[in-house]
Order: C-alpha cells, then sequence, then structure tokens
C-alpha cells in the first residue's frame, strides 16, 4: 500500500496553536454545562444549591472547564463550583459513582463501559471534540521510523490517563487508541490492531522517547509541544484526521438521582423579575411577568463550521412534523430530534421514547418505541452517517 492512502489527507502536519481554540471555547464549555442542568438560569426546575464538585483530570479537553472557573463564568451564575483531580479520568467517573463529585468530565470509553453494566449516569454535555493535532503519533529523532507501516515493529507508548476500566474482549484499550487504530488502517490494512499498544503515563512517555527506551508514542497536548520542543520528536501520524477528525472524546456526567434532584430544564420562558422573598399566600395569587430565554442553539447554528454536524431536539404536544422542520431550517441544524410528549411511553417520566429524525436533506425516519439509551445509540448512529456524506448533510431543505 502506497505511504499517503488516495482519497486522505496527509497525516504529517505542522502543529497547530490548540491554546487559541480553548479560548474560544472555554465560555461555551461552562454555558454548556450549565444549560444542562447546573443552573436556574434560563430554565424550569429546582436550581442547584451548595458546591458542586466537578471530578476533572487536567488536560487540553479539560481546558475550557478550569478557564471558565478562572474567568469566573460559573461564579457569575451563582454556582459554587470546585474542581477536583482524581488522578485518571476513569477515576473522575468512580468519584461521580461513589458519590464523591457530582460531576465528572470523563471520557467517553468509560462512559459507555459503566453504562452497559451499571445504567446510572446521565450525560448532560459533550465536553471535548479531539480536532486535528490534539493527538498524534511521534518518534524519537534517531528512531528510523519513517512511515506508519514501520509502527508494528515497535511497541508504542499510549497514555494510560485515558484507558477504559476492565474494556470488553476485542474492545480498544483506549479512545486514543482506537482513533489511531482507525486512521492506521489506511495504511495497514487488517493489520492495524497488531500494533503493541504499551500504556503509561504521559510524562513517562516522554522521557522514555528521550532516552529512547519508546521509538514512538500517542501523545497528547500539552505533551507533544514538550517533545518536540526538549527532544525534537518528528510527528508521524494525527490519530484525529479523515474519518475520525473532530471526533467526541468525553462529556460531562452525572448519576441520574442527581441529575433528577438538581434539573433545570431548559425553557422558552422565565419571569422577568423574579421575587426576592418568599410570596406569602396571604398576598394573593401573583401576577408572574415573563421573558423569553436566550436560544443558544441559534448561536451555535450561526457559527456552524465547515464539516460540523448539529443535531438539536423537538419537544412537541402538536403539530410535530411542521414544528419539527421548522426549527430544522431557522436553525441551521443538520439534524433534529422530534418527539411527541403527550404519546405513550415517550417524553417525561418514562424509560423509553419515541422519536422521529428530521434532516437537512429532507429525509424523515420515525423510529419504534424503545428505551432512551437505544434512542441515544440510533442518533450517533445518524451523525456518524451524516459525517460520512458531508456533501448531502449540507444541502438545503427545500
Amino acid at each position: 500500500m502506497r505511504p499517503d492512502p488516495a482519497g486522505t489527507q496527509l497525516l504529517i502536519r505542522r502543529r497547530r496553536s490548540v491554546r487559541s481554540r480553548l479560548l474560544i471555547t472555554a465560555a461555551s464549555g461552562a454555558v454548556v454545562l450549565m444549560a444542562a442542568g447546573c443552573s436556574g438560569g434560563g430554565g424550569a426546575g429546582t436550581p442547584v444549591s451548595g458546591t458542586i464538585t466537578i471530578a476533572a483530570t487536567p488536560g487540553v479537553e479539560d481546558a475550557p472547564l478550569y478557564l471558565a472557573q478562572t474567568r469566573g463564568l460559573f461564579a457569575a451564575e451563582g454556582l459554587h463550583v470546585q474542581i477536583t483531580d482524581y488522578g485518571s479520568q476513569a477515576a473522575d467517573l468512580a468519584a461521580v459513582e461513589s458519590g464523591k463529585a457530582q460531576i465528572a468530565d470523563s471520557d467517553y470509553g468509560n462512559v459507555f463501559t459503566v453504562e452497559q453494566s451499571a445504567a446510572n449516569l446521565r450525560i448532560l454535555a459533550d465536553g471535548f471534540d479531539a480536532s486535528s493535532g490534539t493527538a498524534e503519533i511521534v518518534t524519537a529523532p534517531n528512531a528510523g521510523i519513517q512511515t506508519p507501516l514501520q509502527l508494528p515493529k515497535y511497541s508504542v507508548g499510549v497514555p494510560v490517563e485515558y484507558s477504559v476500566t476492565k474494556p470488553p474482549s476485542g474492545v480498544p484499550a483506549s479512545e486514543l487508541a482506537a482513533a489511531a487504530a482507525q486512521v492506521l488502517s489506511n495504511y495497514l490494512v487488517s493489520n492495524a490492531q497488531v500494533v503493541n499498544w504499551a500504556p503509561m503515563p504521559e510524562q513517562q512517555e516522554v522521557q522514555e522517547l528521550g532516552t529512547g527506551l519508546l521509538k514512538a508514542a500517542l501523545l497528547t497536548e500539552p505533551y507533544l509541544y514538550e517533545a518536540e520542543s526538549q527532544y525534537g520528536d518528528g510527528e508521524l501520524l494525527d490519530a484525529f484526521s479523515g474519518q475520525t477528525a473532530n471526533m467526541p472524546m468525553s462529556g460531562y456526567v452525572a448519576q441520574q438521582a442527581w441529575v433528577k434532584a438538581n434539573s433545570a430544564a431548559v425553557a422558552d420562558f422565565r419571569p422577568k423579575a423574579p421575587p426576592a422573598h418568599k410570596i406569602k399566600k396571604g398576598d394573593g395569587v401573583p401576577d408572574i411577568v415573563l421573558e423569553p430565554t436566550h436560544d443558544f442553539l441559534v448561536d451555535i447554528g450561526a457559527a456552524k463550521r465547515p464539516g460540523q454536524v448539529i443535531v438539536g431536539f423537538a419537544a412537541e404536544t402538536d403539530d410535530l412534523v411542521a414544528n419539527a422542520r421548522r426549527k430544522l431550517r431557522s436553525k441551521h441544524l443538520d439534524l433534529i430530534v422530534a418527539n411527541d410528549v403527550t404519546a405513550e411511553g415517550a417524553g417525561f417520566d418514562h424509560d423509553t421514547n419515541i422519536v422521529t429524525f428530521f434532516t437537512r436533506q429532507g429525509d424523515e425516519i420515525s423510529l419504534p418505541r424503545m428505551s432512551k439509551f437505544d434512542v441515544a445509540q440510533r442518533i450517533l448512529d445518524q451523525v456518524i452517517e451524516l459525517r460520512r456524506a458531508p456533501a448531502r448533510s449540507t444541502a438545503k431543505i427545500s
């Protein structure tokens, strides 16, 4: 096979600035988390009180969370947030399961593994989509490795911080390894899995590249920069390119019980002037003046990037098809998931749902009643299909 497979982008790229992307997304990271159920602002439900402990291991994917706290975005919404590092993303998720933390920023590999056995977690919001240049296989200067075809001959370091706890048989040890293996399949075809991954802390990977104990390693920022600046390590393969570009890597999750007790569902309207004190019965029935809440989905659609797939949701009580298609057009979405919340076995207070997909190119896909977990999987399947056919997914609706 040729070193640069036809139809794929060149995988060896110059280092891109990650810092600028993180600064841009810092505010949105906080807003999405709060909109997902951690704030009473713009919502209808029970606002969170007390300290919210978020379990997060410092890394490029968690930078928006830390920046949001540093800039006071949580405090501005009346939230007291404490970010605690438990050592790894698996340990962060375990902290939520044990009740030590209320929310974890954890990789989806661990989240889905836990969900298969316990089914007690709720994804609040997407956390980090890995763009090009955020994870790469690099080689030591004198390793003699010129193309990815040579990698099966060596042990390749992979960050243990992202390892999935007790992955099922045949499942890669981490999402990073899975993404890299997918890109490697362009070169090695069915032999991508024969790469010998050597899990270890990223700092150890950098050190062993410098001493020559490792010939190649899969690294993320800021360790990529450290390896290149200290040892002159060369970039060999971008783990997030082609089909894996902008791959969802992590999300904010919490226990179902905590979410239910601290819900703040997004609403279309909110009280314009909430009273500062308790309303007494003796004062009579109050007149409540409402004002519209801000629609963040409109902002996201207006700022849509090339290749990005945006999914919206529509909970309707009447005219489901017309309302869903109107929202799809007006908010510049690629897919909207609509459901009639008055239908039996659908909507709120049920473990099942009945949804219909409406796509930007005009498709209408009605699904039978199924568990909400299965609905989530079907949504992801549809997103993958849209990403595989970008030309169709950006077509206009007539």
